[in-house]
């Protein structure tokens, strides 16, 4: 894969468009950049914060690098077996958690500013 818009179009119709829409929420931030990276779409600042992973059945999860230290009020993020990284899976374009995805996505930018501080 090349390239993001690349990969949002080898999907089948209705992951596509989840894809699409996800990927312009999350470009829709200021200084947020974007990379193919082990096949599957990442996006970060300083650092990469976040990603796409496709799941089987046509859904996608938005993970968070430091999703274990992420406040999520609405229950909607979930850790699973994992150490650090914790997502929400989406299934419909129709019934995105929108004020959710962008709590977190605000959260994960300010950690990474942080942290690029400390190490300054």
């Amino acid at each position: 894969m090349k390239n993001i818009a690349e990969f949002i179009f080898s999907k089948p119709d209705a992951q596509r468009e989840l894809f699409s829409a996800m990927n312009e929420i999350l470009l829709g931030y200021p200084g947020m950049r974007s990379a193919i990276r082990y096949g599957i779409p990442f996006y970060g600042m300083n650092k990469w914060i976040c990603y796409l992973n496709p799941q089987k059945g046509g859904g996608l999860e938005l993970c968070f690098w430091n999703g274990l230290k992420l406040k999520d009020d609405s229950g909607l993020l979930q850790i699973k077996d994992r150490k650090q990284i914790a997502g929400i899976t989406l299934h419909h374009i129709d019934n995105l958690p929108l004020e959710v995805i962008d709590g977190l996505v605000q959260q994960a930018i300010e950690m990474d500013k942080r942290e690029t501080k400390l190490k300054r």
